[in-house]
């Protein structure tokens, strides 16, 4: 037999529900901050690996005419699927980073300008906004979060790509000398 919490058979007041509104909307908005801060190390990644892209594609010419068919279609194979990965992380980083429109809480005067008369009526309408922003910028927020991961998926695999595919022009270098 298990015993009930008092607790849970108690309604949540008035001053409890509007902490618990006000904490998740300021969670999510940190949340938010978390997941702005976290983009710049894959963007900082895509750059260098389309600078090395570049680096390549200049001795790509070379490398095709000096090794074997097989090796020079694994190579072209690989950097178009990593090419492809990181053009694939491209487009979920840009959704990420589309413009979302978060709710906000009014400004303290706006609100206590709206609802002069009673302080019961602001309370009330606090709460409301503040489930209200809560709810919305953290629908926003998962989506974002998908879109972050999603895009992190598509960079390791062409990052992924990108080294295996380095490994043939590293034996061709070998090779050469």
């Amino acid at each position: 037999m298990t015993q009930k919490n008092p607790s849970q058979d108690k309604p949540m007041s008035e001053q409890e529900l509007y902490e618990l509104m006000k904490e998740m909307y300021d969670k999510e908005m940190v949340r938010k901050d978390t997941m702005e801060m976290r983009i710049q190390i894959p963007i900082a990644m895509i750059t260098a690996m389309m600078g090395g892209f570049y680096y390549l594609a200049k001795k790509l010419v070379t490398a095709i005419s000096m090794t074997s068919p097989l090796t020079s279609g694994i190579l072209l194979l690989l950097l178009g699927g990593s090419f492809l990965s990181i053009c694939v992380s491209m487009v979920f980083f840009s959704k990420f980073l589309w413009p979302v429109n978060y709710e906000w809480m009014p400004r303290t005067w706006d609100i206590q300008a709206q609802y002069p008369e009673k302080q019961a009526v602001l309370r009330k309408a606090l709460i409301k906004k503040y489930a209200k922003c809560a709810d919305i910028n953290s629908r926003i927020n998962d989506r974002r979060a998908d879109d972050f991961a999603h895009g992190m998926q598509a960079l390791i695999i062409a990052l992924a790509l990108a080294v295996l595919a380095c490994l043939p022009y590293g034996w061709f270098l070998f090779i050469s000398r």
